[in-house]
């Protein structure tokens, strides 16, 4: 039990990054303050300011409660897919049938989408789609 509350190697390293990038953030401000506003400065400024904010949301990521709401919102997705099958299979297999058909047939062209992305720009096309 209590190895779920202790933090993971990769929290500690994202807490450490942060605290890296903070204490690069203040020399940077400190810099400034000083009168030194080279353009250069105010660009890495910028840059560790967005690396600090993408550091703090995948620190965010590792922390217990996230983890448990991630879970549960897995759960209810999962129950509710579960609920929704079944209730299919129990039901008239006519209706069963073209459920299936319409999904079939939306998935095909879903498919059929990336693959025109993909021949369309290449294999990064397919991201973008």
């Amino acid at each position: 039990m209590r190895a779920k509350n202790r933090p993971s190697a990769q929290s500690e390293q994202y807490r450490a990054r942060v605290d890296v990038i903070q204490k690069q953030i203040r020399n940077c401000t400190d810099a400034i303050c000083q009168g030194n506003s080279y353009p250069s400065l105010m660009e890495k400024l910028s840059e560790l300011e967005q690396e600090l904010a993408d550091a703090k949301a995948k620190l965010a990521n590792y922390s217990p409660g996230t983890i448990r709401i991630q879970l549960r919102e897995t759960r209810r997705f999962v129950d509710f897919r579960f609920r929704y099958l079944q209730s299919v299979l129990d039901g008239e297999p006519r209706l069963a049938r073209r459920d299936h058909e319409a999904r079939a047939e939306n998935h095909h062209d879903t498919r059929r989408e990336n693959l025109y992305c993909v021949g369309k720009l290449g294999l990064a096309g397919k991201c973008g789609c």
